[in-house]
């Protein structure tokens, strides 16, 4: 075993290391060749679509059946302990969501 980390694994991790190096400097600086194209011109197409003009009339009406009802009474639990001095909504009143009771 003495063999082996002494000599074995630091060449493994030399060669390892070269192979890494090896392809970066390809891939940086030794371009594929198959990419012929200029990567600065652009190779998408824009397309104006052609619709033929006809006279007609636009309408813009909706008419949509719908009822209004109320969600169910929901109990409010206390957050903190003490008394009650002072009541801020009235029985029956719409109250929203961050509003003082």
């Amino acid at each position: 075993m003495n063999i082996a980390r002494k000599w074995v694994f630091p060449i493994l991790r030399l060669i390892v290391i070269a192979a890494i190096a090896v392809a970066l400097v390809k891939i940086a600086f030794y371009p594929d060749a198959a990419a012929d194209s200029n990567p600065a011109e652009p190779t998408g197409v824009i397309v104006e679509p052609q619709i033929p003009v006809a006279l007609g009339t636009i309408s813009n009406d909706v008419t949509l059946p719908g009822t209004v009802s109320a969600d169910p009474a929901v109990a409010i639990k206390a957050t903190a302990v003490g008394t009650v001095d002072e009541i801020f909504i009235a029985a029956g009143q719409a109250v929203n969501k961050d509003d003082k009771i």
